[in-house]
């Protein structure tokens, strides 16, 4: 019907005026986790893994910048429970530094100010 060919093409000029701000704009997520089995030589984020976020996948959707996330859970408040903690915070680092670093640094960089 009219109406619907008319929906349509509304639909689709919203879509592209979309794409045009976004091609404009600086696109961000704020909040990515991460698994540190993912930033090995041989599986990483260079690769279209089934990962929430990835390179490929921050390419295809035009997101320019993630803020990979240096999560612990909370153990015990305690010394032992504190060393767990640093020491799985220093591996989510590491991960991280090896992926801009090593991995891929013709593709990501690692910004610090």
């Amino acid at each position: 019907s009219a109406f619907f060919a008319n929906a349509q093409t509304a639909d689709e000029a919203m879509v592209e005026k979309a794409r045009q701000i976004h091609d404009k704009v600086i696109t961000i997520d704020t909040h990515n986790d991460i698994n540190v089995d993912n930033f090995t030589a041989t599986k990483n984020y260079t690769q279209n893994l089934d990962t929430q976020v990835n390179l490929p996948k921050m390419e295809k959707g035009g997101v320019d910048v993630s803020w990979l996330i240096v999560y612990t859970g909370q153990e015990k408040l305690n010394e032992a429970g504190y060393k767990a903690a640093h020491k799985e915070a220093m591996t989510k680092f590491e991960a991280i530094h090896r992926l801009v670093e090593e991995i891929a640094p013709s593709q990501i960089g690692l910004a610090t100010t």
